[in-house]
């Protein structure tokens, strides 16, 4: 790697994160209120990557999260405007 050059995404890992992020997407969509990120997990999976793959889609803006986390005021999360228009046009 030439100094600066960020190491690459483990090719494997960015597959991966990409299906689930599918597989949230596609719940989402059918969902007009907020879920928790329990209810998700429960649906898509509960691994390491279903956490990550969540943290990556509000990010990028496609998944609205509110509440502060924990136990008093976990997460909820919805599909994006922007979130919902994108999957649905492509899918």
């Amino acid at each position: 790697h030439a100094i600066g050059t960020p190491a690459l995404v483990d090719p494997g890992l960015e597959v991966r994160l990409r299906r689930i992020e599918n597989k949230i997407m596609s719940l989402l969509v059918t969902q007009s209120d907020y879920t928790t990120e329990k209810a998700i997990r429960a649906c898509v999976g509960d691994n390491t990557g279903t956490g990550k793959a969540l943290r990556r889609l509000v990010v990028s803006q496609r998944v609205d999260r509110q509440g502060r986390g924990g136990v008093g005021d976990p997460f909820h999360y919805r599909a994006s405007s922007e979130g919902r228009a994108f999957h649905l046009a492509n899918p």
